[in-house]
């Protein structure tokens, strides 16, 4: 291959989200208050710790029921089919709040920060001229785009492809071919760089990209198995010798 284009995941890999259990609460308590201002009179008679629970227990039946095929739904569909429908509330407050709830979840029920190094890293990629975008798995489609501007990260990364938007999720091939179209790049002469080596090496080599990256990340789930990458590496600024090489 000659390197074209890298791409990263984005959890985990270019920002960092340990959670806890106040944080998660913090997180549902505000899902709910939202949803209540909203016409969601049901939830009024449900207490905040049984809501999360639900809110939680939703989450994971869906989890569960896209693994097989990669299915990513609108965060609309997921509160309306997996959460809200058990209380009977109408469908409009799912298809005008469900990204909000999500977008929450994914930014209050987890302490977010950019790597350290990232900015430091992608500025150096950037003066040799390669192309960055970004794959991510993610239900909320506002999460990703805030995060990157929170982290003064935006200006880098084009495109960014999100499995909310897309309908796919990693390892599914599909998403990382649509990513290599919309760059308008061989996927041959793409590289992927993830943290999670089911997900991300998998599906990337899977996909037929070039190279793969496996970026250590300390909340790696320990079943999390896969093929082995073309490198490992800890700091993402370890990438710019691979990326000379390769070009």
């Amino acid at each position: 291959m000659k390197l074209k284009m890298i791409f990263f995941d984005f959890g985990g890999t270019l920002d960092v989200y340990p959670s806890d259990k106040a944080q998660k609460a913090h997180a549902a308590v505000k899902v709910k208050r939202m949803l209540e201002e909203a016409g969601a009179h049901p939830l009024k008679d449900v207490s905040e710790s049984e809501f999360e629970k639900a809110l939680f227990d939703g989450l994971s039946a869906y989890y569960s029921w896209r693994k097989e095929d990669c299915i990513e739904l609108p965060p609309e569909e997921i509160f309306e089919r997996f959460i809200l429908n058990k209380y009977g509330i109408e469908k409009r407050i799912s298809d005008e709040f469900g990204e909000k709830a999500a977008f929450i979840i994914e930014t209050d029920g987890y302490h977010r920060s950019a790597r350290p190094e990232a900015k430091e890293a992608m500025e150096m990629l950037r003066a040799k001229n390669i192309p960055l975008g970004i794959i991510s798995n993610i239900i909320s489609r506002g999460q990703v785009p805030y995060s990157l501007e929170s982290y003064g990260l935006t200006e880098y990364f084009n495109p960014v492809i999100l499995s909310a938007t897309y309908g796919k999720r990693k390892p599914h091939p599909g998403i990382f071919r649509h990513a290599c179209e919309k760059a308008g790049v061989d996927i041959r002469d793409a590289m992927y760089v993830g943290n999670s080596p089911s997900k991300d090496i998998d599906g990337a080599k899977n996909a037929g990209m070039g190279k793969t990256v496996l970026i250590e990340y300390f909340d790696n789930d320990p079943h999390d198995t896969g093929a082995k990458a073309d490198f490992t590496i800890k700091d993402l600024r370890e990438l710019i010798p691979i990326a000379e090489e390769l070009r």
